[in-house]
């Protein structure tokens, strides 16, 4: 019992570090997607700020422009579109590291659905559950007086009281207690009262 619960929880821990890591490369997969989008946001409020200043006075508005150094908006352009790239990359990994993860996690779902007895109390109410109704059949069977098989089982006690080997073994006071209860178990065998007799007296 010990060594199978030992192996099943072995199992286990190897089923939960195989997700412990798969939900850590999601997060990180995550962490690398976020720090994309920042940039991304940087880079336009950057980009904001370069070509238009917005200020109100006396209730209206004026748009005075400020790009008026054409290669610092080209190259910062430049760095949009890469930085959008990076962001599309990140997230295209972080929806595999994903799917891999749910795949993984999904699977240790379908092992212990397998496995649902993993402990030795769950595992030993799981064997009582499967064993007790075979127990139910057999006192059913031999043990209940009317059972199909309660005569035969009955006749076999009594027979060991025929069996030298048996009668070699025990002691003198058994000879007489045990072998007593036996003859009585002979009635099963449906001999007459007078054979009865010449047996419990023999012994």
């Amino acid at each position: 019992m010990k060594r199978a619960v030992g192996l099943i929880k072995e199992v286990e821990n190897d089923w939960t570090e195989k997700c412990r890591v798969a939900k850590d490369a999601l997060n990180e997969a995550s962490a690398v997607v976020t720090a994309a989008k920042e940039k991304v946001n940087g880079l336009m409020n950057e980009k904001a700020s370069l070509t238009s200043n917005t200020t109100r006075t006396e209730r209206k508005s004026h748009r005075t422009n400020r790009a008026t150094d054409t290669d610092a908006l080209d190259e910062l352009l430049d760095k949009i579109v890469e930085a959008n790239l990076e962001q599309r990359t990140a997230k295209a990994a972080e929806k595999k590291v994903k799917d891999e993860s749910d795949e993984v996690c999904a699977s240790f779902e379908k092992w212990k659905e397998k496995f649902p007895h993993r402990t030795q109390d769950s595992l030993m109410a799981h064997g009582k559950s499967i064993l007790q109704p075979a127990g139910e059949y057999y006192k059913k069977l031999f043990t209940e007086e009317g059972g199909v098989c309660y005569n035969i089982r009955n006749m076999s006690e009594a027979a060991l009281i025929f069996d030298p080997i048996e009668l070699s073994e025990m002691s003198d006071a058994d000879v007489v207690t045990v072998n007593h209860y036996r003859a009585d178990q002979l009635d099963f065998f449906r001999y007459d009262t007078d054979n009865l007799q010449i047996i419990l007296r023999t012994y």
